[in-house]
């Protein structure tokens, strides 16, 4: 079995600033909703050095068949898109294996931006995935980013129908003080992980089972958050909006 994995900046892009894609089958040109890093640090696999990086946390071990990535896609500047990466994976942070290089190709700078680059990765084993900037597109550029990302997982067994699980709720949203998760299915033992549009863990729960949980988030700023519901078999990613009204 194939799911899909869609990540936003709620997997922990510890080398970049950003605010978050909203938008649906299409992708903003506007850098205030781009991944940018413009600032060097040292990689999380110490062989790298100084460099621009994306290190993902998956929390649990999965087969990985491939990765789609959008580019840069902001107007004027992608040449800040990556040209060329390196991927390292591993299961326990420690010991490394690596995959690539691999070229993308270069954002249009518009927002009909729906031909992201697959790269395929041969079903890796994997918890801990971290791309490493080899070159972008424009050589001179100081800065390195992406727009989205997504992985495609491979099961081979799995009692969870994916499908069920897709049609996860969020309401109300926007709101102001609460907002409710829900499935149409009872989804099990999971990690529910809420993170602001920088990618700051801001609630985190452990919930043995459920098919509808009402959270209070009244204390939160302003803003657009991500709730990321994970397990053994699957993550799922929904966004909300947080407002004072």
């Amino acid at each position: 079995m194939k799911i899909n994995i869609l990540l936003f900046s709620v997997l922990m892009l510890f080398s970049i600033y950003s605010n978050a894609q909203c938008l649906e089958d299409t992708h903003s040109s506007f850098k205030s909703q781009s991944w940018l890093s413009c600032n060097t640090k040292a990689n999380p696999v110490e062989s790298r050095g100084e460099s621009h990086w994306l290190s993902l946390d998956l929390v649990y071990e999965y087969q990985i068949d491939s990765l789609w990535i959008w580019n840069h896609n902001v107007w004027g500047e992608t040449g800040n898109g990556i040209k060329e990466i390196i991927i390292d994976y591993s299961s326990d942070a420690i010991n490394w294996n690596t995959i690539g290089p691999f070229t993308l190709d270069k954002a249009p700078g518009s927002w009909k931006y729906n031909s992201p680059s697959l790269l395929n990765l041969g079903n890796i084993s994997a918890r801990y995935i971290v791309l490493t900037v080899i070159q972008t597109w424009d050589p001179l550029a100081t800065c390195a980013g992406i727009a989205e990302m997504k992985i495609n997982v491979n099961f081979s067994t799995s009692t969870v129908n994916i499908p069920e699980l897709t049609e996860l709720v969020l309401s109300p949203n926007p709101t102001s003080s609460k907002i409710s998760i829900e499935a149409k299915q009872n989804l099990g033992r999971c990690n529910v992980l809420i993170y602001n549009s920088l990618g700051q863990l801001v609630k985190e729960l452990q919930e043995e089972s459920f098919k509808r949980l009402d959270l209070d988030i009244m204390d939160f700023e302003d803003g657009i958050y991500f709730i990321n519901v994970q397990s053994q078999d699957f993550i799922i990613t929904k966004s909300f909006v947080k407002t004072s009204r």
